[in-house]
């Protein structure tokens, strides 16, 4: 067996291997390309028939190799989106991360970093300066927490979908041979 007909090991839902021939492979470049694509739009693209495209695409959803999601685009509602940056004393990150995440239901997402300025990041949705104003007060005055400062989002300039990623398969077919 090749390295191009070996199929890609992943670990999926609960550590569950799961096994990824070319033809998966495909699928999920394409989705990973263009999360909206359809199943008669990877059909066609693919050359792929559609109920194989139907029965592939539900093995990855199930496994958890991919998720499909919808988002809804605040920003037509004209809430306003930015990130707080979060300096919290050492070995208290994650533990403030939580809180935080817990107290406020507008934040979208929250991570722990390694930066010189902040070890926790948080991405958050807001109607107004007053209501942000509300969220930056009550992460300011948490135990634990020295320092809160936030950036807002004007314009986003580009996004890139995972699957544009660099090597994303290939790294890992290179990995398995070894």
């Amino acid at each position: 067996m090749t390295a191009k007909e070996k199929p890609l090991l992943y670990r999926g839902r609960e550590g569950k291997l799961v096994s990824l021939d070319a033809t998966d492979t495909k699928i999920l470049k394409a989705i990973l390309e263009d999360g909206d694509a359809s199943d008669d739009f990877l059909s066609k693209e693919l050359g792929i028939g559609m109920s194989e495209i139907k029965q592939r695409r539900k093995k990855l959803e199930r496994n958890a190799v991919v998720n499909r999601s919808y988002k809804l685009d605040v920003f037509a509602f004209g809430w306003r989106a930015g990130d707080i940056n979060i300096n919290v004393e050492k070995g208290n990150s994650e533990k403030v991360a939580k809180r935080v995440f817990k107290a406020n239901a507008n934040i979208k997402e929250i991570t722990l970093r390694i930066d010189s300025t902040s070890n926790v990041a948080a991405r958050v949705y807001y109607r107004d300066s007053e209501e942000l104003n509300s969220i930056m007060e009550s992460i300011r005055g948490m135990t634990f927490v020295k320092n809160a400062h936030f950036s807002e989002i004007i314009k986003v300039v580009g996004k890139r979908s995972v699957g544009k990623m660099s090597g994303l398969f290939d790294s890992r077919l290179a990995r398995q041979e070894n």
